[in-house]
Order: C-alpha cells, then structure tokens, then sequence
C-alpha cells in the first residue's frame, strides 16, 4: 500500500511537471508574433526562467499580502518584513546573473507569417489527435525552436540603408555585410524626453528592421551632452562596439565630460571603444560599397573651451550614394 501511495504521488508530481513545463513553452511560443510585432527581443531562457521564479513570486506576494493585513490591523509583523527584504535580495540576486548575450532579435516578418505563429501554438494545444502530453510539449518545443530558427536566419529582404525619423529629421541605419551601422548628425540632441524615444522608439525601429542586438558602429557626426547622454541608454540596452566621433581641441563643458567618460565606461564594459577622428577614414571598402567619414573642414564649431570640426560621411552603398554632415 504505501509502496503504491508513493508510485501515484510520483505520478501526480510528474504530471504537474509536465503539465508546467507545457504551460510554460505554450506561453513562450504565443508571446514569440507579439514580441516581434513589439521590437522586443526574446530571452532564451523564458520557457524555463518563469517556471524557476514563480514560487519566488507566489511566496513574495504571499507575505507582502501578510504584510499588509498586519498593518492594516495595527498587528507586530517585524518578522515578515525581514522576511520580505530577505526574498527581494534573494531575487535582485539571481537577476544580476543575467546576461545581454540571453536575448535574441528578430526582424518583423510580413504578417501573415506572425498570424501563421499563432495559429500553429493554437492548433497543437486544441489538437484531438494529440492525447499525450509529453508529445504535446516535444510537439511545442519543436515547433517553437524551428520556428526561431526559421525567423533569424530566413533571408526577408530589408534595404540596406533606412531612417528612423528623429524629432525634425532622421538617424540613417546601415545594415550591409553583416554590419550595422547608425548615423546620426545631431538630430539626438534635439529629441525631447531622449530616454524615452531611445528605449520605446529607435530601439524597437531597430529590432524590427535589422533583427540585431549589437550595433558594430555608431558614428556621432557632431557631440554635445544630450547625445553623450542618449548613447549611454542606448549602450545599457544594446551592445555597441565602436562610436566613432569628431576629434576636438580644448575642454569641452565639465558636464558633458562626466557624460562622456560614462558612456566611455558603460562602452567599455561590453567591450567596445570610443574613437576620435582627425583624418579621413575608410570604414566600408567592397566591391559594390566604399564609404568614408572625414572632418568637414568647411565648418568649425565652439563647443565653451572646445573647438571640433564635425564630421562627414561620404561614399557609396550598394549602388546608393551616401552623403551625411552635420545639422
């Protein structure tokens, strides 16, 4: 008797498993069209991280409703607020382990397909011939990886150069050979609430037109704080690898120097560099692609104790003619 008792609590516990792993990849896989039409990355580890922490924030609520009720009746709950602090740290803990490299992007595809995603996690759930759930959740796990996988790598076709408007004008997005490449000739400088457009706005553009995490060069045609400060969100949220901006003479404002040396640091972090450029510069050189940037030495700009020329982007790309200075 008890050896049968044991069997079935085994069996229950492997159903309720089973049963909350399929739930899990079933939400990760309807979630996939939405994220995309969104510019939103997916986390690789999503069918597994919410699995892992909600007894954390089933426990978590728990206590904090404790909490709540304790207050309200003028009752001793010390102890579950030392509790409390002692999940949140417990949770800030485990989420400092996160890593940037976790998340994928995906272009938006047309929207048949993102319809198409949807319909397929729909009809495997509400599939009759189906019965078993263990080849339910293989079924939603195949699916949903074939269906990543298709996404990244399938070749939609996307110009290689494209806007994103920014305030009264644009910010150009190069993607040719595998890199991407972002212009901006001060344009960031002049967006309101720059923080916000930068996460809610040009990132999510970002995503959908180039399905990429990692921005190879940013190329700063004049500088300022307010760009300094724009480009150290941006470099919290996406991986830059190189920012190349004008080379200038004297000090420029004590605070737009504190914002450049923290975008430098945040930069630096992700293993990236800040360039300053002086002399003309090849950056592309294909058979179908040359592009340069310069100074443009028709212009000269005081920035307080500083004087810079900004720069100038001139060349060719796939058969476009690229020609970019400073506002």
């Amino acid at each position: 008797m008890l050896y049968n008792r044991n069997m079935n609590n085994s069996k229950k516990w492997q159903q309720t498993l089973l049963r909350n792993i399929e739930l899990q990849i079933f939400i990760s896989f309807i979630s996939l069209p939405f994220l995309i039409a969104w510019g939103l990355p997916l986390s690789i580890i999503a069918p597994v991280s919410t699995l892992i922490f909600s007894p954390i924030l089933t426990i978590f609520l728990l206590i904090s409703s404790i909490i709540f009720f304790l207050e309200l009746f003028s009752l001793p709950n010390a102890i579950f607020i030392w509790i409390l602090e002692k999940i949140t740290s417990t949770w800030l803990f485990l989420l400092s382990f996160g890593q940037r490299s976790w998340l994928i992007a995906f272009k938006k595809p047309p929207i048949i397909i993102i319809i198409g995603i949807t319909l397929a996690a729909l009809c495997i759930m509400h599939s009759k011939k189906i019965k078993s759930q263990l080849y339910r959740m293989t079924s939603l796990a195949l699916l949903f990886i074939i269906s990543c996988i298709a996404l990244k790598f399938f070749p939609y076709t996307h110009p290689a150069i494209q806007t994103i408007n920014c305030n009264k004008g644009t910010i150009t997005v190069i993607n040719h050979n595998n890199t991407l490449t972002i212009v901006d000739p001060g344009y960031l400088s002049s967006q309101s609430s720059l923080d916000s457009w930068i996460s809610y706005t040009f990132i999510p553009e970002l995503l959908q037109r180039t399905g990429k995490m990692t921005i190879d060069t940013i190329i700063i045609l004049k500088i300022n704080k307010r760009i300094f400060d724009g480009l150290i969100t941006l470099s919290k949220k996406i991986t830059i690898k190189n920012i190349y901006i004008p080379w200038w003479e004297g000090k420029i404002p004590l605070f737009a120097w504190r914002s450049y040396k923290k975008l430098k640091h945040e930069v630096s972090l992700q293993g990236g560099k800040i360039q300053s450029i002086s002399r003309k510069k090849q950056l592309i050189n294909t058979d179908k692609s040359t592009l340069f940037l310069a100074p443009d030495t028709q212009k000269n700009i005081d920035y307080y104790g500083a004087t810079y020329h900004p720069l100038f982007l001139s060349g060719t790309c796939e058969e476009h003619i690229i020609m970019l200075q400073s506002i």
